[in-house]
């Protein structure tokens, strides 16, 4: 907790000096959930889409996700109309759809409209679940592996996947092989599964 504020402190000071190298060099080398950390303690008209702007794409996108739920809507407003679009059209769809619940229906519309026809797609097949559904709560995302690939090629590709983010769900039930055409997917079914999610 003590790092995180001191790392806070450096953070505010280099942002009152505009010191954007000083800014990417302390940024560097943090965990995205550190970096959703510090951003969610700064105040609401801190530079954002600056702050954002110095991480690859693939870390704006984790560090997006990690950031309270409740603080994203602010975040998202000050965004470019561009890096808006880029990051919320790369987040789970789940996680996507959550945000667009926090959003005013006019911005939540604006939003949707601007994504990429099939995260759109998707985004507007979880919205038509009840929001206390677990038809909301799904990933319509998913790790595929194909038929003749070893099992130890098979797990090494979907450790890949968990560790660039993305969700994996294991299944304990026999409908792996059952399910092995041109692709198996790791899916839920009706028998016990678990979800998890890594990030560096």
């Amino acid at each position: 907790m003590d790092d995180i504020r001191n790392l806070l402190e450096d953070l505010q000071g280099l942002i009152e000096a505009d010191d954007r190298q000083g800014l990417a060099a302390l940024l560097e080398p943090l965990r995205v959930q550190d970096v959703a950390e510090l951003f969610s303690e700064l105040d609401s008209d801190a530079p954002f889409d600056v702050l954002f702007g110095l991480l690859d794409h693939n870390r704006q996108v984790r560090t997006f996700a990690y950031i309270d739920l409740n603080l994203q809507p602010q975040i998202l407003a000050a965004f470019s109309p561009e890096r808006r679009r880029a990051i919320v059209g790369e987040l789970d769809s789940d996680d996507r759809a959550a945000l667009i619940d926090e959003l005013e229906p006019p911005q939540a519309e604006e939003l949707i409209a601007n994504l990429p026809a099939e995260e759109r797609e998707d985004t507007r097949e979880l919205l038509a679940y009840d929001e206390s559904s677990v038809g909301r709560l799904m990933n319509t995302d998913f790790v595929s592996v194909r038929p003749y690939w070893t099992i130890a090629e098979a797990l090494d590709h979907i450790r890949a996947a968990n560790e660039n983010g993305e969700s994996v769900t294991a299944s304990t039930s026999r409908s792996w092989k059952a399910n092995c055409s041109t692709t198996c997917r790791c899916a839920p079914s009706s028998s016990a599964s678990s979800t998890s999610r890594c990030a560096r």
